[in-house]
C-alpha cells in the first residue's frame, strides 16, 4: 500500500487463495470485503496503529500489527484471515510512506467470529492502546456489571456469584438481565462473543 498515493500498488496470490485475479484487487476491495460485522472494529484498530505511527515517528519499522476477522472471497462466502502489517518506508517526517500487508486464510485453524489483534510497536502503552480502541463502549457496563461479566465467563452461577460479589441473589439476576439487556444478547455464548469484540473481557 503507497498511503502517499492511497492506493494498493502491488497485489499477488489472490486467485488460488480468495478467487479473486490480482487485478481486481485494490484498496476500496480490500476494505470493502471485510465482514459488516467485524468491519468497525478492524477499521478502529488500523486508525489506532496508524495514528500511533504518526505520533511515534522515530520508529515505525518496528510496528507490526495482526489482526484476525473475517474476508469476503469471490464465492460470496467469508474466509478468516490473519493480516499481517508491516510499514516498508516511511516520510522524512517519520509518516508511513509505503506498507506491506499480508493476508493468509486460516479459516482451517479458527472458523470462529472473533476479531483478535495484537500490535507490537516500540514505546506502546498496550493498556491505553486498548482503551482507545475500545472508548465507544467504555460506559455501556457499570463496573458492578463487569464484575458479574468477568464471574459470567469462569461460567459460575448466580449463588455464587452472589457470594464472590457479597451481594444478594437477586441482585445478581438484576445486574444479569441488564447486560443481557444493554448487549443485545440472548444466551451466554452469544455475550461472550460480545464482551470480547467489544474488549470487555
Amino acid at each position: 500500500i503507497d498511503f502517499s498515493r492511497n492506493k494498493l500498488v502491488y497485489a499477488k496470490g489472490f486467485l488460488n487463495t480468495f478467487g479473486y485475479s490480482d487485478e481486481e484487487v485494490d484498496l476500496e476491495m480490500l476494505i470493502h470485503n471485510i465482514h459488516p460485522e467485524d468491519v468497525e472494529l478492524v477499521n478502529r484498530i488500523g486508525r489506532a496503529s496508524i495514528l500511533f505511527a504518526i505520533e511515534q515517528p522515530h520508529t515505525p519499522s518496528s510496528n507490526i500489527l495482526n489482526l484476525t476477522y473475517r474476508w469476503r472471497k469471490k464465492d460470496g462466502n467469508y474466509a478468516k484471515i490473519l493480516s499481517q502489517s508491516v510499514i516498508l518506508r516511511t516520510a522524512e517526517n517519520g509518516s508511513m510512506a509505503r506498507s506491506l500487508v499480508k493476508l493468509t486464510d486460516i479459516s482451517f485453524i479458527d472458523s470462529s467470529n472473533h476479531v483478535f489483534w495484537d500490535f507490537r510497536a516500540k514505546g506502546l502503552n498496550k493498556k491505553e492502546f486498548k482503551k482507545h480502541i475500545y472508548a465507544p463502549f467504555k460506559d455501556l457496563f457499570t463496573k458492578r456489571e463487569l464484575d458479574v461479566i468477568k464471574l459470567l465467563k469462569e461460567n459460575i452461577d448466580n449463588e455464587e456469584i452472589a457470594q464472590k460479589l457479597h451481594i444478594s441473589k437477586n441482585t445478581v439476576t438484576t445486574h444479569r438481565k441488564n447486560i443481557f439487556r444493554k448487549s443485545n444478547c440472548h444466551n451466554l455464548p452469544e455475550l461472550m462473543v460480545y464482551c470480547q469484540r467489544h474488549g470487555f473481557i
